[in-house]
Protein backbone atom coordinates (compact mmCIF):
# COMPACT_ATOMS: atom_id res chain seq x y z
CA UNK A 1 0.00 0.00 0.00
CA UNK A 2 3.15 2.37 0.56
CA UNK A 3 3.84 2.54 -3.11
CA UNK A 4 0.36 3.36 -4.38
CA UNK A 5 1.20 6.82 -1.83
CA UNK A 6 4.85 7.35 -2.60
CA UNK A 7 4.54 7.00 -5.95
CA UNK A 8 1.75 9.22 -6.89
CA UNK A 9 2.50 11.73 -3.77
CA UNK A 10 5.46 13.29 -1.93
CA UNK A 11 3.73 13.76 1.52
CA UNK A 12 0.24 12.66 3.48
CA UNK A 13 -1.66 15.57 5.29
CA UNK A 14 -3.84 14.06 7.69
CA UNK A 15 -6.23 16.94 8.97
CA UNK A 16 -9.32 17.60 10.47
CA UNK A 17 -11.22 19.61 13.38
CA UNK A 18 -10.12 19.43 16.70
CA UNK A 19 -11.12 16.03 18.68
CA UNK A 20 -11.66 13.57 15.47
CA UNK A 21 -8.59 11.58 16.49
CA UNK A 22 -5.86 12.80 13.78
CA UNK A 23 -2.97 12.03 16.22
CA UNK A 24 -4.23 8.32 17.24
CA UNK A 25 -4.76 6.92 13.58
CA UNK A 26 -1.86 9.06 12.40
CA UNK A 27 0.09 6.76 14.90
CA UNK A 28 -0.96 3.50 13.39
CA UNK A 29 -0.67 5.02 9.29
CA UNK A 30 2.76 5.95 9.81
CA UNK A 31 3.32 2.57 11.45
CA UNK A 32 1.84 0.82 8.87
CA UNK A 33 3.53 3.15 6.13
CA UNK A 34 6.75 3.47 7.58
CA UNK A 35 6.12 7.13 8.17
CA UNK A 36 7.33 10.15 10.32
CA UNK A 37 5.37 12.71 11.73
CA UNK A 38 5.48 16.41 11.18
CA UNK A 39 2.62 18.55 13.48
CA UNK A 40 0.94 21.05 12.00
CA UNK A 41 -0.29 22.14 15.10
CA UNK A 42 0.57 26.08 15.68
CA UNK A 43 0.11 24.75 19.92
CA UNK A 44 2.63 21.67 19.74
CA UNK A 45 5.57 23.89 18.81
CA UNK A 46 5.66 24.91 22.38
CA UNK A 47 7.30 23.53 25.09
CA UNK A 48 5.22 22.72 28.16
CA UNK A 49 1.61 22.93 26.69
CA UNK A 50 1.29 18.69 27.13
CA UNK A 51 -2.02 18.24 28.46
CA UNK A 52 -4.05 21.30 27.30
CA UNK A 53 -2.43 20.61 23.79
CA UNK A 54 -3.34 16.29 24.11
CA UNK A 55 0.50 16.30 23.06
CA UNK A 56 1.66 12.56 22.30
CA UNK A 57 3.48 11.53 24.86
CA UNK A 58 7.30 10.50 24.84
CA UNK A 59 6.75 7.05 24.65
CA UNK A 60 4.36 7.63 21.26
CA UNK A 61 7.20 9.62 19.95
CA UNK A 62 9.83 6.90 20.83
CA UNK A 63 7.94 4.62 18.71
CA UNK A 64 7.19 6.95 15.40
CA UNK A 65 9.75 10.22 14.96
CA UNK A 66 7.78 13.50 15.72
CA UNK A 67 8.61 16.30 14.49
CA UNK A 68 7.92 19.93 14.97
CA UNK A 69 6.69 19.71 18.77
CA UNK A 70 9.00 21.75 21.56
CA UNK A 71 10.62 23.59 19.59
CA UNK A 72 10.13 27.04 20.83
CA UNK A 73 9.34 28.29 24.14
CA UNK A 74 5.65 29.74 25.24
CA UNK A 75 4.75 32.92 24.05
CA UNK A 76 8.16 33.10 21.31
CA UNK A 77 7.54 33.93 17.96
CA UNK A 78 6.87 30.87 15.50
CA UNK A 79 4.92 31.96 12.63
CA UNK A 80 2.96 30.41 9.47
CA UNK A 81 6.58 31.01 7.69
CA UNK A 82 8.54 29.50 10.13
CA UNK A 83 6.11 26.57 10.15
CA UNK A 84 6.32 26.00 5.89
CA UNK A 85 10.24 26.60 5.67
CA UNK A 86 10.65 23.97 8.35
CA UNK A 87 7.62 21.72 6.90
CA UNK A 88 9.16 21.57 3.44
CA UNK A 89 12.76 20.99 4.91
CA UNK A 90 11.62 17.72 6.76
CA UNK A 91 9.69 16.12 3.75
CA UNK A 92 12.64 16.26 1.95
CA UNK A 93 15.08 15.12 4.70
CA UNK A 94 12.34 12.30 5.48
CA UNK A 95 11.96 10.91 2.08
CA UNK A 96 15.65 10.74 1.60
CA UNK A 97 15.34 8.37 4.21
CA UNK A 98 12.92 6.55 2.19
CA UNK A 99 9.72 7.18 4.69
CA UNK A 100 6.84 8.62 3.97
CA UNK A 101 6.13 12.30 5.51
CA UNK A 102 2.79 12.72 7.07
CA UNK A 103 1.89 15.72 8.22
CA UNK A 104 -0.83 15.71 10.94
CA UNK A 105 -2.77 18.44 12.15
CA UNK A 106 -5.74 20.97 12.19
CA UNK A 107 -4.26 24.52 12.05
CA UNK A 108 -5.80 25.91 9.05
CA UNK A 109 -3.38 28.69 7.76
CA UNK A 110 -0.20 26.16 8.20
CA UNK A 111 -2.55 23.74 5.73
CA UNK A 112 -3.37 26.55 3.75
CA UNK A 113 -0.08 28.21 3.41
CA UNK A 114 2.11 24.26 2.80
CA UNK A 115 -0.75 23.43 0.00
CA UNK A 116 -0.44 26.94 -1.70
CA UNK A 117 3.18 27.23 -1.16
CA UNK A 118 2.04 30.56 0.06
CA UNK A 119 4.96 33.54 -0.16
CA UNK A 120 5.07 35.79 2.62
CA UNK A 121 5.15 39.21 3.57
CA UNK A 122 8.77 40.54 3.72
CA UNK A 123 8.05 43.37 5.81
CA UNK A 124 9.51 42.57 8.87
CA UNK A 125 8.22 43.73 12.46
CA UNK A 126 9.13 47.36 13.36
CA UNK A 127 9.93 47.46 16.96
CA UNK A 128 8.47 51.05 17.78
CA UNK A 129 4.99 49.79 15.74
CA UNK A 130 4.96 46.60 17.39
CA UNK A 131 5.24 48.32 20.79
CA UNK A 132 2.98 51.08 19.53
CA UNK A 133 0.13 48.54 18.43
CA UNK A 134 0.55 46.74 21.55
CA UNK A 135 -0.15 49.53 23.81
CA UNK A 136 -2.83 50.71 22.07
CA UNK A 137 -4.43 46.88 22.15
CA UNK A 138 -4.02 46.79 25.94
CA UNK A 139 -5.79 50.03 26.23
CA UNK A 140 -8.64 49.27 23.24
CA UNK A 141 -9.02 45.36 23.44
CA UNK A 142 -8.69 43.01 21.03
CA UNK A 143 -12.75 43.61 19.77
CA UNK A 144 -11.54 47.74 19.01
CA UNK A 145 -8.06 46.65 17.21
CA UNK A 146 -10.09 43.89 15.57
CA UNK A 147 -12.50 46.36 14.26
CA UNK A 148 -9.53 48.74 12.86
CA UNK A 149 -8.55 45.99 10.99
CA UNK A 150 -11.97 45.41 9.36
CA UNK A 151 -11.89 48.85 8.44
CA UNK A 152 -8.56 48.65 7.08
CA UNK A 153 -8.64 45.12 4.99
CA UNK A 154 -12.31 43.14 5.70
CA UNK A 155 -11.32 40.17 3.97
CA UNK A 156 -8.56 39.85 5.99
CA UNK A 157 -10.52 40.82 8.95
CA UNK A 158 -12.81 38.28 8.72
CA UNK A 159 -10.22 35.90 8.54
CA UNK A 160 -8.88 36.17 12.10
CA UNK A 161 -11.02 35.47 14.85
CA UNK A 162 -11.52 38.60 17.13
CA UNK A 163 -9.64 37.45 20.28
CA UNK A 164 -6.34 36.31 18.20
CA UNK A 165 -4.43 39.17 18.81
CA UNK A 166 -1.16 38.03 17.27
CA UNK A 167 -2.33 38.09 13.91
CA UNK A 168 -4.41 41.06 14.30
CA UNK A 169 -2.02 43.20 15.28
CA UNK A 170 0.92 41.35 13.00
CA UNK A 171 -2.02 42.45 9.77
CA UNK A 172 -2.32 46.03 11.54
CA UNK A 173 1.95 45.82 11.25
CA UNK A 174 1.81 44.90 7.53
CA UNK A 175 -0.26 47.44 6.18
CA UNK A 176 1.65 49.85 8.65
CA UNK A 177 4.74 49.14 7.16
CA UNK A 178 3.63 48.25 3.26
CA UNK A 179 0.73 50.32 2.80
CA UNK A 180 -0.75 47.49 1.57
CA UNK A 181 -3.88 45.70 3.13
CA UNK A 182 -2.74 42.51 4.13
CA UNK A 183 -4.88 40.34 1.72
CA UNK A 184 -4.52 41.97 -1.40
CA UNK A 185 -0.46 41.34 -0.54
CA UNK A 186 -1.30 37.89 -0.25
CA UNK A 187 -4.04 37.82 -3.19
CA UNK A 188 -1.04 39.07 -5.48
CA UNK A 189 1.58 37.06 -3.91
CA UNK A 190 -0.77 33.46 -4.37
CA UNK A 191 -1.27 34.28 -8.36
CA UNK A 192 2.22 33.58 -8.86
CA UNK A 193 2.89 30.40 -6.69
CA UNK A 194 2.88 27.35 -7.41
CA UNK A 195 2.97 24.04 -4.92
CA UNK A 196 6.44 22.78 -4.60
CA UNK A 197 5.39 19.46 -3.53
CA UNK A 198 2.56 17.04 -3.85
CA UNK A 199 0.30 16.29 -1.14
CA UNK A 200 -2.66 13.96 -0.92
CA UNK A 201 -4.48 16.13 1.89
CA UNK A 202 -6.72 13.36 4.33
CA UNK A 203 -9.67 15.27 6.31
CA UNK A 204 -11.41 13.19 8.99
CA UNK A 205 -14.96 13.72 10.31
CA UNK A 206 -17.36 12.92 12.31
CA UNK A 207 -21.33 14.02 13.28
CA UNK A 208 -21.28 17.08 15.02
CA UNK A 209 -23.04 15.60 18.25
CA UNK A 210 -20.49 12.68 18.34
CA UNK A 211 -17.31 15.20 17.83
CA UNK A 212 -18.88 17.84 20.44
CA UNK A 213 -19.08 14.58 22.59
CA UNK A 214 -15.30 13.68 22.80
CA UNK A 215 -14.43 17.26 22.98
CA UNK A 216 -16.78 17.61 26.30
CA UNK A 217 -14.89 14.73 27.57
CA UNK A 218 -11.28 15.76 26.26
CA UNK A 219 -11.48 19.17 27.98
CA UNK A 220 -12.99 16.99 31.01
CA UNK A 221 -9.76 14.28 31.16
CA UNK A 222 -7.35 17.49 30.39
CA UNK A 223 -8.43 19.27 33.62
CA UNK A 224 -8.61 16.01 35.11
CA UNK A 225 -5.04 15.14 34.25
CA UNK A 226 -3.91 18.75 35.93
CA UNK A 227 -4.05 21.45 33.58
CA UNK A 228 -4.26 24.00 36.40
CA UNK A 229 -1.00 23.11 37.37
CA UNK A 230 0.88 22.87 34.43
CA UNK A 231 -0.94 26.68 33.72
CA UNK A 232 1.06 27.62 36.84
CA UNK A 233 4.01 26.09 36.18
CA UNK A 234 3.95 27.65 32.64
CA UNK A 235 3.13 31.69 34.16
CA UNK A 236 5.96 31.44 36.77
CA UNK A 237 8.59 29.61 34.28
CA UNK A 238 7.83 32.23 31.19
CA UNK A 239 6.86 35.40 32.46
CA UNK A 240 6.74 36.68 28.84
CA UNK A 241 4.16 34.38 28.17
CA UNK A 242 1.37 35.82 30.83
CA UNK A 243 -0.85 37.83 27.66
CA UNK A 244 0.10 34.98 24.78
CA UNK A 245 -1.14 32.42 27.02
CA UNK A 246 -4.85 34.27 27.35
CA UNK A 247 -5.09 33.42 23.55
CA UNK A 248 -4.52 29.86 24.29
CA UNK A 249 -8.05 27.82 24.57
CA UNK A 250 -7.63 25.97 27.90
CA UNK A 251 -4.50 27.87 29.12
CA UNK A 252 -6.71 30.83 28.95
CA UNK A 253 -9.65 29.48 31.31
CA UNK A 254 -6.98 27.82 34.08
CA UNK A 255 -5.06 31.31 33.90
CA UNK A 256 -8.35 32.86 34.92
CA UNK A 257 -8.71 30.01 37.46
CA UNK A 258 -5.08 30.73 38.96
CA UNK A 259 -5.81 34.38 39.42
CA UNK A 260 -9.26 34.08 41.02
CA UNK A 261 -10.95 35.42 38.03
CA UNK A 262 -13.09 32.26 37.43
CA UNK A 263 -14.34 29.83 38.99
CA UNK A 264 -13.30 26.10 37.66
CA UNK A 265 -16.55 24.70 37.16
CA UNK A 266 -16.92 28.13 34.38
CA UNK A 267 -13.56 27.44 33.05
CA UNK A 268 -14.15 23.98 32.26
CA UNK A 269 -17.64 25.10 30.66
CA UNK A 270 -15.80 27.72 28.59
CA UNK A 271 -13.14 25.58 27.75
CA UNK A 272 -15.65 22.84 26.05
CA UNK A 273 -17.94 26.11 24.76
CA UNK A 274 -14.68 27.51 22.92
CA UNK A 275 -13.51 24.39 21.82
CA UNK A 276 -16.47 23.11 19.91
CA UNK A 277 -16.41 26.79 17.82
CA UNK A 278 -13.61 26.44 17.21
CA UNK A 279 -13.75 23.31 15.67
CA UNK A 280 -16.45 24.39 14.11
CA UNK A 281 -14.59 26.89 12.16
CA UNK A 282 -12.14 24.40 11.66
CA UNK A 283 -15.06 22.37 9.47
CA UNK A 284 -15.74 25.40 7.61
CA UNK A 285 -12.86 26.22 6.43
CA UNK A 286 -11.74 22.10 5.61
CA UNK A 287 -15.40 22.24 3.64
CA UNK A 288 -13.65 24.85 1.41
CA UNK A 289 -10.91 22.73 0.12
CA UNK A 290 -10.92 20.85 -3.00
CA UNK A 291 -8.95 17.96 -3.59
CA UNK A 292 -9.48 16.54 -0.76
CA UNK A 293 -10.35 12.84 0.94
CA UNK A 294 -12.75 12.82 3.66
CA UNK A 295 -12.73 9.72 5.86
CA UNK A 296 -15.23 8.71 8.70
CA UNK A 297 -13.17 8.43 11.62
CA UNK A 298 -15.29 6.89 13.75
CA UNK A 299 -14.01 2.95 14.45
CA UNK A 300 -11.99 3.08 12.38
CA UNK A 301 -8.06 1.82 12.32
CA UNK A 302 -5.48 2.86 10.75
CA UNK A 303 -5.62 0.03 8.34
CA UNK A 304 -8.90 0.90 7.21
CA UNK A 305 -8.09 4.89 6.47
CA UNK A 306 -5.41 3.59 4.91
CA UNK A 307 -7.24 1.56 2.52
CA UNK A 308 -9.91 4.41 1.67
CA UNK A 309 -7.13 6.59 1.03
CA UNK A 310 -4.85 4.24 -1.54
CA UNK A 311 -8.44 3.74 -3.37
CA UNK A 312 -8.64 7.60 -3.87
CA UNK A 313 -5.06 8.29 -4.39
CA UNK A 314 -5.45 9.09 -8.25
CA UNK A 315 -8.33 11.29 -8.08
Amino acid sequence: MKSELTTSFDALILTGPTGVGKSHLALQIADNLHGEIISMDSRLVYRGLDIGTDKPTPTERDHIPHHLIDIVDPGERFTVADFTSQCKRLVEEIKRRGKLPIIVGGTCMYLHALRESYRFCSADHVPALRKKLYSELKEKGSAAMHEKLRQIDPTAAQKIHIRDEYRILRALEIYHITGIPPSEHHRAKEGTSTPSYRYLTVALFLPRKKLYERINKRVDTMYNLGLINESDKIMKNFQEAQDWLKTVIGYAQAKAVIESEMTLGKAQEETRKETRHYARRQMIWFRRLRNIVWVYSDGKSGTDVIREICGAAHY
